[in-house]
């Protein structure tokens, strides 16, 4: 019966469409709601359901109750003539809502006959089947939910197979999610979920249908996915829309989104199979950065099932020791030592030493960053302390992730650190990344100014290469800057046709803008000499890279400490000095 339901809404309102050559939904009771659909049982809006009950007669939006008058705006029409759906009691059981005024008096009748036929269908259902109904779509975006997603798209390849049509299934994951609810809370985030939805519903083909899959991932069926180009058009569609700007309860957002396509029958000849491939493209594609989209290719299920063993085994690395630390010098225009990068590593018992690379990204997709990040911030403390108390007392950088900035309890884990290590609070930088400025600029400033006031240093790392602006900058108590590598590379980019001059304008103009504002400037990954004369001569005071060393454990520190000399400390400018 909830089948029968489901395709004879769809028949009819795609028969009044031709009727009236105007869009037609459909607005039903629901419980204490009613529920407004289009043709393909994607729910665009809720109201109270009291609402339609004045309905007796054709009628206007515009003429109407106040949560009638708002459905206009939510199908972007000038104006809906309501056409209510009688029931065997009297009551109106829902209103079909079209797209038209001024409907021809030849079209009403048509429009009688299927109202009353909904009508009579509605009647015959008892509240159990009206429940499964409802049982199909999200509460919070009202978008058809996964299990709906999955009984249409298991429909749709049948028909496919019958046919030899291509269909397509795509897995939408908004990147960086978990730290928007982490920093904002979760009733926020369920906010800009219900904004994203909104958008995405209207990006879509009327013949696709998209359902909120669970958290932040969404899915699309995209029938008649005829080629290659197609499906990346219809991706591309996709990413354009999120990546626009929003503002949510006043905090301005831009976000981006990560794409997976996979394609029946290449790809998957049944739902599961077809939407276990879209989800592995989908996450080739946020490692390839954000705002990407992936077609689906046979490798990528051995890479899913090693990226499914390494997150349940990184689990498991901080309890069982595996996770240990690496230092990278940092020098001095003179090539002396002023601090150590803490640079995590993990030792696998099976696979040996792995990549930062391969499961820095897991970690900060999972949450895992969280506790990975506190592990190191304590033990690159403790290890501060050691040189400290030998008499060579070394600056460590710590890297922070935005989603551990982003907890509310991050300032108090750093005081904690330094409490349980003793360590001098002047010997810890915190680097931060630029993805950070996503968080309010409010409790940006509260935390960093708490940090600082306890003489702990701030860096904003990679710099160059995300969010940050002039202004930010001046306002926030920031001691140094970090430039990202790649620009650093450009100084001896072979082959390029570019002069040098224009190559290195943004090193040139960075080194102006931090020196201006008093902040010390380190440049990453320095690997050769010609990079060091240039980095001197425009302004540069400090250096880390390959050219210097390679990270490494803590006890082949001392031995490079005396190899290059320890830089005498700096005096730190108060907050608002001039350089």
């Amino acid at each position: 019966m909830q089948s029968t339901l489901h395709e004879t809404l769809s028949r009819l309102l795609t028969a009044m469409e031709r009727v009236v050559g105007a869009r037609a939904y459909v607005l039903l009771r629901a419980g204490r709601f009613a529920q407004l659909c289009d043709a393909s049982q994607a729910v665009l809006h809720s109201i109270p359901s009291n609402a339609i009950d004045a309905v007796t007669a054709p009628t206007l939006a515009s003429t109407s109750a106040e949560h009638l008058k708002g459905l206009s705006e939510r199908v972007n029409a000038c104006d809906l003539t309501l056409w209510p759906i009688p029931g065997a009691s009297g009551q109106t059981l829902g209103l079909f809502c079209i797209s038209a005024i001024n409907l021809p008096e030849s079209v009403k009748p048509v429009i009688e006959s299927i109202a009353q036929t909904l009508g009579v269908l509605i009647d015959s259902l008892d509240c159990a089947s009206l429940h499964a109904m409802r049982s199909l779509h999200d509460p919070l975006t009202h978008l058809p939910n996964r299990a709906m997603f999955m009984e249409r798209l298991t429909d749709e390849l049948a028909a496919a197979h019958r046919t030899n049509n291509r269909v397509g299934a795509l897995t939408i994951d908004i990147d960086g999610f978990t730290e928007i609810n982490d920093t904002h809370g979760r009733a926020f985030g369920d906010r800009v979920l219900q904004r994203i939805a909104a958008r995405l519903h209207h990006a879509v083909r009327r013949s696709d249908l998209l359902a909120r899959l669970n958290d932040d991932k969404f899915g699309l069926m995209a029938v008649q996915l005829n080629d290659q180009p197609e499906g990346a058009h219809v991706a591309s569609r996709l990413l354009k829309v999120i990546n626009q700007p929003m503002e949510v309860d006043g905090i301005p957002l831009t976000l981006s989104a990560s794409v997976g396509i996979g394609v029946f029958p290449c790809d998957g000849i049944d739902a599961e199979a077809l939407l276990n491939s879209s989800h592995a493209a989908m996450h080739r594609a946020k490692i390839r950065g954000a705002n990407q989209f992936e077609y689906f290719t046979p490798q990528m299920n051995a890479e899913a099932m090693e990226r499914l063993e390494l997150e349940s085994r990184l689990r498991l690395a901080v309890d069982r020791n595996q996770l240990l630390l690496h230092y990278q010098p940092i020098v001095d225009r003179d090539g002396k030592m002023t601090g150590v990068e803490a640079l995590v590593r993990w030792q696998h018992p099976d696979h040996g030493l792995i990549s930062p690379a391969k499961f820095i990204p897991i970690a900060e997709q999972t949450g895992l960053i969280v506790p990975i990040g506190t592990w190191v911030l304590k033990q690159a403390a403790q290890q501060a302390a050691i040189w400290a108390l030998a008499g060579t007392p070394l600056r460590v950088n710590v890297n922070v992730s935005t989603l551990q900035f982003g907890k509310s309890d991050f300032v108090a884990i750093v005081h904690d650190a330094l409490q349980r290590s003793e360590l001098d609070p002047s010997l810890l930088e915190l680097e931060l990344t630029e993805s950070v400025f996503i968080i309010d600029e409010g409790e940006i400033a509260r935390k960093l100014a708490l940090l600082r006031e306890s003489g702990i240093r701030i860096a904003i790392d990679d710099f160059g290469a995300g969010y940050s602006n002039l202004s930010r900058l001046h306002n926030l108590p920031i001691d140094t800057l970090k430039i990202d590598r790649a620009f650093v590379s450009e100084i001896t980019a072979k082959n390029s046709p570019t002069p040098l001059h224009h190559r290195t304008a943004v090193l040139r103009a960075m080194a102006t803008l931090g020196n201006s504002l008093g902040l010390r400037l380190v440049a990453e990954g320095v690997e050769s000499e010609d990079e060091v004369t240039f980095l001197k001569r425009v302004g540069y005071e400090a250096m880390q890279g390959y050219f210097f060393a390679k990270p490494m454990p803590a006890d082949q520190i001392p031995a490079i400490m005396q190899k290059l000399g320890l830089a005498k400390p700096t005096r730190r400018l108060p907050l608002g000095a001039a350089a």
